[in-house]
């Protein structure tokens, strides 16, 4: 599951088409995990919501950086948005180096127009864009993400987040910086999460809108679901629930 998510080669051979149907629970693979995250979004959509989050990160790899857990997936994300009916999409990647090498490697080709945050001044929102997309921003891009989605209320245009980080874009966790943290949080909140797939340390939280969040344990012949919770669980939530089901075990450290 987890290699399948941040392999860029699957995300290039994988053909979205219309009527594909959700896999239940956990996805088996990327393709699956696209799928569902795609058919989230347009219930969000349907439902008058024009501004949301896509959470996907099942690496437990430290050394990948989340424009790097991001990019495959946001490339067959993508296409499904472009297969239904999203045809002109306007994606922005965190910088001028990753926006061109994704029209070079796969965007152009698609009909996509990216750009990168550093150049977005020079790049307004089109009032026939179909959907704006933006790919790992990180916490310190905050206030163009603000003017960002307010131009796009205004044009009507849904934004849609892939993976938000509270990181610089160094790496730096940002979260210690009080109210700064506080003011990302509280802004990430205005936006539905629409999917979520994150893998933690025994297992995955796993979320379809408008379902509440799974979460399950990682065994031998797969994952058994040890229960959910209509917001995403803490690092403490996590615990209890892991206890609760193995009472003569104990996890120190589950970070939410």
């Amino acid at each position: 599951m987890a290699s399948a998510l941040v392999g860029d080669e699957a995300a290039g051979m994988f053909k979205i088409t219309p009527g594909m149907k959700s896999e239940k629970g956990i996805p088996s693979s990327m393709e699956n995990a696209v799928v569902q995250a795609l058919l989230s979004s347009v219930d969000v959509m349907r439902k008058g919501c024009g501004r949301f989050r896509i959470d996907v990160d099942v690496s437990k790899d430290e050394t990948y950086t989340t424009l790097k857990n991001s990019i495959p997936f946001t490339r067959v994300f993508a296409k499904g948005l472009s297969v239904n009916g999203f045809t002109k999409l306007r994606i922005i990647l965190p910088d001028t180096g990753a926006a061109a090498l994704a029209t070079r490697d796969w965007a152009g080709a698609d009909g996509h127009n990216v750009v990168a945050f550093e150049r977005f001044g020079e790049t307004p929102v089109d009032d026939d864009d179909d959907a704006v997309v933006v790919v790992a921003p990180a916490a310190t891009e905050i206030a163009k993400i603000r003017a960002l989605s307010d131009t796009c209320g205004e044009k009507g245009v849904p934004i849609i987040l892939v993976n938000p980080s509270v990181k610089s874009p160094g790496g730096e966790n940002l979260g210690s910086l009080g109210a700064f943290s506080l003011g990302l949080t509280d802004f990430l909140n205005t936006f539905e999460t629409a999917y979520t797939l994150k893998a933690i340390p025994y297992g995955i939280v796993h979320r379809q809108y408008p379902a509440k969040y799974s979460i399950y344990e990682e065994v031998p012949r797969g994952f058994d679901r040890l229960g959910e919770m209509s917001t995403f669980p803490s690092g403490l939530e996590l615990e209890e629930m892991y206890q609760e089901a193995h009472p003569e075990e104990r996890v120190d450290g589950i970070e939410g």
